[in-house]
């Protein structure tokens, strides 16, 4: 049991994981090949923020997908586990009315509904004190792993089915709202990266004035959100160019202008016991989609890094994955 949980109020039965499912089933220890359609597969990319991004999740052949479902097919209910990897020891729910078979390096978890509630144990495997806990038992020297005797033995704490449900519920509403959250911004953030480029990149409301547009709201363009602000945000636009081909006033500068990198680290001495760790895969198109948690002993080199309320990260390696 996580030695955390002596500092509980009430101390809990504990079992491991396994009494508690029908089945906890390896993936295939193979990269399936993808194909442009077919049944889902599950990486463990695909599950970093705790909950399956089917939607942009590969495909495979259904030969590949039957090939893979051998041991069991996952189902409604199921718990996706990453077992290994920079995103290890994290579970997603299964969704519903989807085909999906395990990628490399997951574990597929199947709760017995008569003994725990799926939901709930999804949100035990990741909480906190279960993700310090598991970082003592992972091995692998390149790629950090549970094995599958690890993953059947977790400790799980004994709840009545009513706590179950009411914790599953009320937890799981803020997930669901956070999803919905997650969505919502990836749509405004492609609106903002699509203003960005006409207006900063190909200058079209300059464009447009050059044109003869006359309106605001013509002057501003389609992608203009709030048509009340057109008029102020036309009058910045000039109606020629320069030169250059920038809009006539305008010039160009470089980032050192208006920002500075951030050097400040911790120290042994200075540092908490736990940190926070920003992975640049699950920073993605201005938002943090998941934070893994160190102790600070185990935390890699690269983890001491502070970063401040304000900061902007950036990923200068294949930057058009949208790494900041």
């Amino acid at each position: 049991m996580p030695t955390e949980s002596n500092s509980w109020a009430r101390q809990r039965e504990w079992v491991q994981m396994d009494s508690l499912c029908d089945g906890i089933f390896d993936c295939p220890h193979s990269t399936p090949e993808l194909t442009l359609d077919g049944p889902l597969v599950v990486r463990s990319q695909d599950i970093r923020s705790g909950v399956f991004r089917w939607h942009d999740a590969g495909r495979v052949s259904e030969e590949t997908y039957q090939e893979r479902i051998a041991r069991a097919e996952p189902k409604f209910g199921d718990i996706l586990y990453s077992r290994e990897g920079t995103y290890f020891g994290i579970a997603a729910e299964m969704p519903r009315n989807q085909k999906v078979c395990l990628g490399q390096r997951m574990v597929l978890i199947r709760p017995n509904p008569t003994k725990i509630n799926s939901r709930f144990l999804r949100l035990w495997l990741n909480s906190p004190i279960l993700s310090r806990h598991i970082h003592g038992f992972r091995d692998g020297t390149v790629a950090e792993r549970l094995n599958m005797p690890t993953i059947r033995g977790l400790p799980v704490p004994i709840f009545e089915g009513g706590e179950q449900n009411a914790i599953a519920e009320l937890l799981g509403s803020f997930d669901d709202k956070i999803e919905l959250n997650r969505r919502t911004n990836e749509t405004l953030e492609a609106m903002a990266r699509a203003i960005f480029q006409d207006w900063f990149v190909d200058f079209g409301p300059t464009r447009r004035k050059i044109e003869g547009a006359t309106n605001p709201i013509e002057i501003m363009g389609e992608l203009l959100v709030d048509p009340r602000h057109a008029r102020e945000l036309a009058e910045f636009f000039p109606a020629n160019t320069s030169n250059s081909g920038l809009p006539d006033g305008w010039t160009e500068g470089d980032l050192g202008q208006y920002a500075v990198l951030n050097p400040e680290s911790w120290s042994p001495r200075e540092a908490p016991r736990a940190i926070d760790y920003i992975d640049l895969a699950n920073t993605k198109w201005g938002t943090i989609e998941a934070t893994t948690v160190y102790a600070w002993q185990d935390a890699p080199s690269r983890a001491r890094r502070i970063v401040r309320a304000g900061d902007t990260i950036v990923g200068t390696v294949r930057p058009g994955n949208g790494s900041y």
